[in-house]
Order: structure tokens, then sequence, then C-alpha cells
């Protein structure tokens, strides 16, 4: 049953994304471009071994866990406005862990909002950091939500893999991330943890 309802939330919550910077609901992946759409698909990556409390902790936010290796440069992508700022999002290409299927690439959608380097101005329309020190082959670990990319060159994606004052699903989750895999297996912070616009959807 639980599995239910979090696959039908999660669908009413692909449809807020596709709606544009409009919507009411004032999620931070409002604006998504449209570059997804919805699918009754849910979209699992496997989880590798020995993540799997990472897993389960990403699970109890009624998030995805991925694992994976940055696959290409990230990638700016201009948004709407909310409140006066501009909610552009980076594109990163993630291989998961332990596959080079090129098919099984995912394209992780991540909002510039929750980037400590973000700047309201934007002037260079640039990648903030630190999210622009994601080279290629920077092993990583998000907590989100998987969406269909309908006919893009990449089939599914991840997104709202951010800290959000408001749960990633509504009376159900906490927050998501983007952390970066040290080569001791440790983790960095959250690349994702910037609070300082949460208050455009409060």
């Amino acid at each position: 049953m639980n599995k239910v309802l979090i696959t039908l939330v999660s669908l009413l919550m692909l449809g807020a994304c596709n709606s544009g910077g409009s919507n009411p609901s004032g999620n931070s992946s409002a604006n998504l471009n449209n570059s997804h759409t919805q699918s009754t698909q849910v979209i699992t990556p496997t989880v590798p071994v020995g993540y799997e409390k990472d897993a389960e902790s990403c699970h109890s936010n009624g998030g995805v866990l991925l694992v994976g290796t940055v696959a290409a440069t990230p990638v700016y992508k201009s948004g709407s406005l909310r409140q006066g700022v501009e909610l552009s999002h980076t594109h990163i290409t993630i291989n998961p862990l332990g596959t080079t299927n090129p098919n099984a690439a995912y394209d992780m959608a991540v909002d510039n909002a929750f980037a400590a380097g973000y700047d309201v101005a934007q002037p260079n329309k640039a990648v903030p950091a630190p999210l622009s020190s994601l080279m290629v082959g920077t092993l990583i670990e998000a907590c989100g939500l998987t969406y269909s990319n309908g006919n893009g060159a990449i089939k599914q994606g991840i997104h709202f893999v951010h800290l959000n004052d408001q749960p990633i699903i509504p009376n159900v989750t906490a927050n998501g991330w983007v952390k970066i895999v040290n080569s001791n297996g440790s983790l960095s912070d959250n690349l994702e943890g910037s609070s300082e616009y949460s208050y455009l959807w409060n």
C-alpha cells in the first residue's frame, strides 16, 4: 500500500514539475523546462553493494538512491523566474555504478538555487560551485525522485536531489542530496544543501 501511495504522489509531483514556474505548489523543481514527462513506470536504480544503509535512509525520505559516475561535463540550463530569482538547473549525465551500458545512464537535474555558489544575478549563466567541481569520472551519490525523460537521448532521470524545507513527497519524506563519494568511501557534504533561497517556497 505504501509503495502504491508513493507512486501516485510521485506522479502528482511530476505533473507539478511539468507545469512550469507558475506551479502553485511552489516546489523548487517546478520549472524543469518541460524536459521530462509523466510515466506510470517507476525507475529504480540498482543499489551497489556497500550502499544499502544510504539507500534505506533515502528510501525513508520517499526517494531512491543513485550511485554512479559523472559521464559528461555538467550543463547549465536557464529556467523561469520566481520572485525575481531565476530557477536555473544543472544537468549531469550519470552512469550507474557497475554498468557501462549507455542506455542505463541517468540525466540528473539539479536545482542551482540550492548550490552554495549560486548567484542570484547569474552574470555568467554558468554552473555554480560546488556543482562546477564535478568532473567526468567523479563518483557521486544522489537521493531524489526518478522520472521518465520521454523522447530524450537519455530515457530516465533523477531530480529533487536537494535540501528542501518541504519534503520530496509531502507528509512522507525529508530531504534529498547530492554527495561526492571520496576515495576512502566517505561522503562529502550535500552539494545541494544551501538554504539561502528556501524562502522562495515558503
